[in-house]
């Protein structure tokens, strides 16, 4: 029932770290995908036989002391960057990653016949086996799309940067801690009652 609770639930290649060696946790969802930043000191020297390299897994739960309001948060993400710092206390590390997201980053020749980009980025995403939100139904833009020598991430930039709904809607996306990705009419969200 604790687990992530007090403290984030942090596994580097399968080794647990226990809250008491973890000096810095960020975990940030500025940007297009969540990033995490984590230092942390290894007084074992666990990695010492298994070096974690880029690409290598960090996994990470977080859970809320209220279920029914906030849900509980489980990624894994690809290790970007890394330093090691050798102290008498042990190795320090510090470590950047950013959320896993399978075939994102590959050159997959795509090829969609005349939809809306709201269907064809709900095809891509079911393709990337994410889920999709919107606070719109659709868009009224329907064209063939296709996607060559781009990465799918720079498939559904370039999908959203081109959305047309009305003349006065604007889109922008991002995917959320919950693996969701996110296609907003941000106009809209003004015109919501109550907001600033």
């Amino acid at each position: 029932k604790l687990l992530g609770y007090a403290n984030p639930f942090v596994k580097i290649n399968g080794y647990r770290l226990t809250y008491q060696n973890i000096i810095k946790f960020k975990l940030s969802t500025k940007g297009f995908r969540p990033t995490i930043s984590i230092q942390f000191i290894d007084p074992d020297d666990m990695f010492d036989a298994d070096f974690p390299k880029d690409g290598d897994l960090i996994e990470v739960y977080l859970r809320s002391p209220n279920n029914e309001k906030f849900k509980k948060i489980r990624i894994d993400f690809d290790i970007i960057t890394i330093s090691a710092v050798p102290q008498n206390s042990g190795t320090n590390y510090n470590m950047k990653g950013i959320m896993k997201i399978p075939d994102l980053l590959s050159d997959i020749t795509l090829g969609y016949p005349s939809e809306s980009s709201y269907n064809h980025l709900l095809e891509v995403c079911d393709a990337l086996e994410i889920g999709f939100a919107s606070n719109i139904t659709d868009t009224t833009d329907q064209m063939p799309r296709f996607n060559a020598k781009n990465t799918i991430q720079e498939f559904i930039h370039k999908t959203v940067e081109t959305s047309y709904k009305d003349e006065t809607s604007f889109f922008t996306s991002y995917v959320d801690l919950w693996y969701y990705f996110n296609f907003v009419e941000v106009n809209k969200c003004f015109q919501t009652e109550g907001a600033l």
